[in-house]
């Protein structure tokens, strides 16, 4: 997509003006790569400096929060000054982006800005102090010492890591006072070489065996004293290391205060990191001689494979020397020498990083190799970056050997089209609408990130699942590409809906009751998941499944099965269950949830008590092995009217009826779920067969007096309100019980012989 030929140009306005849509552009601009055409389109049309102004300027809070998080610091280059006014924001768990933002604009700006901020009460809160000491480096010398001494003043104990890495940048004697917290934060003592130093590549050729001295020189000055850093690698003395670095530590501030620090920290660090100790004073002294970049001349790429070993942790500092020309495909051909002599082998992702440098086309089969499941994590996602920076070569191979991936890398090739721009991927995307279907959250990414109307034919039929992913691609897509299409209005209230509930940027009180969760649910019956709004939720103890209290169709077949609900519909219910937890906290006692207990007597022989979770699963399980268990039937019936699903309890109860006419209990739940339905004419029916099979009457409970009560209750109301005679013949019957619903104190439908209350209520 040509960035000045956009087809939404002339609605520019329109759109910038819809903060439903703005917010959804906000999400997605970030995970577009910076080269994609489309985040091009939206930096150049969308978010030029004047309009993401005005934005910052409206009133809405939440849209102004998400845009300073979202957009790089040249969008923002002209809102300096509103900035400058979040830096005493409190943003919660969020970092507070201003900081940065400003350093980036203008460092010498911000460095004014910080210590006016620092210095007026009140003071920005812990994360942003801790940001802003993260930024001294970046910042002009003479700002930044003055904003040193003021954050160092603080004593702020979680300040000292970032304190000290600009203190010995800067050469300031504060950073003394700053050493003793590092010696006891556990956290940090595994950094401690980046902090004195920068980098961690010097701590590794302290402490990597395999680089012989003639190695280690090709990264050392000149004048290095290289015999004795050899000895003290060789030997790993501390007392040793200690000497060298006092003999050099006039060459850098750091040095100095790695010294200092070592000298001293407390006699038990010593004894439990000596080694670490030892290595920081080593990786110290290295530091202090080496070169700017290494001298890798002469050496063939095979040869440089214990070099690269040194970057695996830092490929972001690799030199330029390791970009030897010609020698992708030297380098490819070690790569897969190396996944076969030693796929732990340290130099593996500084390679992979290579092919992706070198945009060597050649390698994609062998990267796409290695998105597998029961491959190196690392590995993994160093092979789909390297992808991504190949481009085009890429997702041509992708688009080609798609149907040969497994479910795993179908996810990492997924995750890389959505980061490439080719006029391939359309194709694919309208050419696979079953993943769409089946797996909106991988097909959905790509196509935003390249907008194309032709998309929407695969989006458009599936709106009925009102899945959120889909959701949202079409309100994009239709947004740009079909504004007056009548389903937008009902999919920008479910997107809003989802704001409103979801955002983390929109401003709403911790204890607001939430009216509804929106779950996705796979019916039993077709196997489709859709999303649905559930107001109502059982949830059980431990890992008992959540079960959905009320009826619905599903969106697919149109019938009213019971829904499973999907893994992320799960961690939705937990969220909303650490939301309660928080809030209970918090003081606020009389949260309403959605989510409810709910506990029913077991089988009468057994008499346990039972979340309905279990009960609904012992009572699945049981007419799974006997599908006809007229007791299991009529238990099931009863359970689901618990759970508000009147069309499954009229279904069960029909077919407990069916294989077994003649138990009471069912006789008795048989009519009051006919009635429910409006049937009475058929409950008339069940009324007088079972009076002409009275002799045959058998119980499922242990109270048969109560159940016989009940049914000359039901009866006569029956009789009553069709204006017949009673069927008892009785004024001396309580007519208390008749009424279309089970009451509280009646007895359990369920057969148990106890009240309703006390059993399945």
């Amino acid at each position: 997509m040509n960035p000045d030929e956009i087809p939404w140009t002339d609605r520019i306005d329109t759109l910038s003006a819809d903060g439903v849509l703005m917010r959804e552009l906000l999400s997605l601009y970030p995970t577009l790569h910076p080269g994609n055409s489309f985040r091009i389109a939206l930096e150049k049309r969308l978010f030029d400096p004047e309009r993401v102004e005005r934005i910052l300027e409206g009133r809405d809070p939440g849209l102004a929060d998400r845009l300073i998080r979202a957009l790089p610091a040249r969008l923002l280059s002209r809102s300096a000054k509103r900035l400058e006014a979040l830096l005493k924001k409190d943003f919660g768990d969020l970092v507070n982006p201003a900081p940065a933002l400003l350093a980036t604009i203008d460092p010498a700006r911000a460095a004014d800005a910080y210590l006016t901020a620092l210095n007026s009460s009140p003071v920005p809160p812990t994360r942003t102090l801790l940001e802003i000491a993260r930024l001294l480096p970046d910042l002009p010398e003479e700002k930044a010492r003055p904003l040193f001494e003021r954050l160092a003043a603080f004593r702020v104990p979680e300040l000292s890591f970032f304190l000290t890495r600009a203190g010995c940048r800067l050469g300031h004697p504060g950073v003394f006072d700053l050493l003793p917290f590092l010696a006891t934060d556990k956290d940090v003592q595994n950094h401690l070489p980046w902090t004195f130093t920068g980098h961690g590549s010097c701590s590794t050729m302290a402490s990597e065996k395999s680089l012989s001295g003639e190695d280690l020189a090709r990264f050392l000055e000149p004048g290095a004293p290289l015999g004795e850093i050899e000895r003290a690698r060789e030997t790993a003395s501390f007392q040793e290391a200690m000497a060298l670095l006092a003999s050099c530590e006039s060459r850098s501030f750091g040095s100095l205060a790695a010294r200092r620090f070592l000298e001293a920290a407390p006699p038990a660090f010593l004894d439990e990191q000596e080694s670490l100790a030892t290595n920081l004073a080593l990786a110290t002294t290295i530091h202090d001689f080496e070169r700017e970049s290494p001298d890798l001349g002469g050496l063939a790429p095979r040869n440089l494979v214990p070099f690269l070993d040194l970057y695996a942790g830092e490929i972001d500092h690799m030199p330029d020397a390791f970009f030897l020309p010609g020698s992708a495909e030297e380098y490819l051909r070690i790569l897969e020498e190396l996944l076969e002599e030693d796929p732990d082998a340290p130099a593996l992702p500084v390679l992979v990083d290579l092919m992706g440098r070198l945009r060597h086309a050649a390698s994609v089969p062998r990267l796409v190799a290695l998105l597998e499941k029961n491959g190196d994590p690392g590995l993994t996602e160093q092979a789909e970056e390297a992808l991504v920076a190949i481009g085009p070569e890429s997702a041509d191979y992708i688009v080609r050997h798609w149907n040969e991936f497994d479910s795993f890398q179908i996810v990492s090739a997924g995750a890389i089209l959505a980061k490439i721009d080719s006029p391939a991927i359309v194709d694919f995307l309208c050419g696979h609408p079953e993943l769409c279907q089946d797996d909106p959250s991988i097909w959905c990414p790509i196509a935003l990130s390249q907008p194309d109307s032709r998309t929407l034919s695969v989006l458009l039929p599936l709106l009925r699942r009102e899945d959120p992913e889909i959701d949202r691609t079409a309100f994009v897509l239709l947004s740009l590409f079909q504004s007056d299409h009548p389903e937008l209005p009902n999919i920008r209230e479910r997107i809003t809906e989802f704001h409103s509930l979801m955002d983390p940027f929109v401003n709403k009180k911790q204890e607001a009751p939430r009216p509804f969760l929106r779950l996705p649910l796979t019916c039993e019956l077709c196997g489709e998941t859709n999303h649905y709004r559930v107001h109502r939720i059982i949830v059980g103890k431990g890992g008992e499944a959540p079960v959905v209290s009320e009826e619905f169709p599903c969106r697919s077949c149109g019938r009213f099965p019971l829904f499973e609900i999907a893994p992320n519909g799960i961690a939705a219910i937990a969220g909303e269950s650490l939301r309660l937890l928080l809030g209970k906290r918090l003081g606020s006692e009389k949260q309403e949830s959605i989510l409810h207990t709910l506990n029913v007597r077991g089988p009468v022989e057994e008499g346990e008590i039972l979340s309905l979770s279990t009960a609904l699963r012992q009572t699945r399980e049981a007419l799974q092995k006997d599908p006809d268990n007229a007791r299991m039937l009529h238990r099931m019936s009863n359970l689901m009217s618990a759970l508000s699903r009147p069309r499954q309890s009229f279904e069960f109860t029909a077919r407990a009826y069916a294989a077994d006419p003649e138990a009471l209990e069912i006789i008795n739940n048989r009519i009051l779920r006919l009635r429910e339905a409006d049937r009475d004419a058929e409950a008339l029916l069940v009324v007088e067969r079972a009076l002409n099979f009275q002799s045959s009457w058998h119980f499922l409970s242990d109270t048969p007096n109560d159940q016989l009560r009940y049914f000359w209750n039901i009866a006569d109301g029956l009789a009553r309100d069709l204006g017949r005679p009673s069927f008892s013949g009785s004024e001396g019957v309580t007519l208390d019980l008749l009424k279309k619903k089970t009451g509280r104190n009646d007895p359990c439908p369920c057969g148990s012989g106890r009240k309703y209350k006390k059993c399945c209520l």
